[in-house]
């Protein structure tokens, strides 16, 4: 999976990013567990696979939930961003 696809299935799933980390990485965090992991951006290459289970298993994410396919609603799954009201 690209960087590209990964980072449009976390925006669906309510994940953000939050800054840019050390090298070519950025931050993003799941608003749920509040949890913040480093995704990987190398423009077209590839994640791995290991990676990828490695930022599942962070945000307590299943490979089903990214896959686009209607999944029941976990509350682990990530929530949509909260919006602040002024």
């Amino acid at each position: 999976m690209k960087y590209g696809e990964l980072a449009r299935k976390l925006r669906r799933l309510g994940c953000y990013f939050t800054r840019y980390g050390a090298g070519s990485h950025e931050i993003w965090r799941n608003p749920v567990t509040g949890k913040q992991t480093p995704i990987p951006y190398h423009g077209t290459k590839d994640i791995g696979p290991k990676l990828l289970a490695r930022i599942y298993a962070n945000w307590r994410l299943t490979a089903t939930t990214l896959t686009g396919h209607k999944v029941p609603r976990s509350p682990l799954a990530c929530a949509p961003r909260p919006t602040f009201d002024a």
